[in-house]
């Protein structure tokens, strides 16, 4: 008695590879930050960039002038004493966190940090853009506090400890919150 079966089918090398190649040219156009219109509205108040034993920073304080806007990128070159470039965000691959500011408010100001910055020479400045962004707001912004801070010192430097709420019915994930202080917030020296 004759019977029939479905087998799997098969691809051959040659047609895997012509249905990989396919899709490749958008692959290799995917880019990193690259800021082509520079926001009329997010303006940089100051900028710095910290370092000791421990990393360098970018610290970049914003001012909104304008409607509240989300994913704004925001692109830094740290520049060593005499001018040269040591590091940028603008290759690919960087978490959002690290090349955009999630949300600003209308008549904001908020402080955008990248701690993430990778060099053996030390920094002497950070040069930065912000650029325009298409992206939608939520109808809703966030409400999100942070409470019970308290500052210290452990074997690798000054931390902040406290409580995070979100006191929105809108979910967070993935979450990056700042913490900064000044002189007359108390905290230990060296946490500036």
């Amino acid at each position: 008695m004759p019977s029939s079966a479905a087998l799997p089918a098969c691809e051959t090398t040659q047609e895997t590879s012509a249905r990989l190649s396919k899709n490749a040219g958008s692959l290799l156009a995917v880019k990193g930050l690259r800021i082509t219109r520079e926001n009329a509205a997010v303006k940089v108040e100051s900028e710095t960039v910290l370092h000791d034993p421990n990393g360098v920073a970018a610290v970049v304080e914003l001012r909104n002038t304008g409607p509240a806007q989300a994913a704004v990128p925001v692109a830094i070159d740290v520049r060593d004493a005499k001018g040269r470039s040591l590091y940028d965000n603008g290759v690919l691959g960087l978490d959002p966190s690290l090349t955009s500011l999630p949300v600003i408010a209308r008549g904001a100001r908020t402080f955008w940090v990248n701690n993430q910055i990778q060099t053996a020479t030390a920094p002497r400045r950070v040069a930065v853009k912000v650029g325009a962004t298409k992206a939608r707001v939520p109808g809703a912004l966030p409400k999100v506090t942070i409470t019970k801070l308290i500052y210290g010192r452990d074997v690798s430097g000054v931390f902040a400890r406290g409580v995070i709420t979100n006191r929105s019915t809108i979910p967070q994930r993935r979450h990056t919150a700042t913490v900064g202080a000044g002189v007359e917030g108390g905290a230990p020296d060296g946490a500036r």
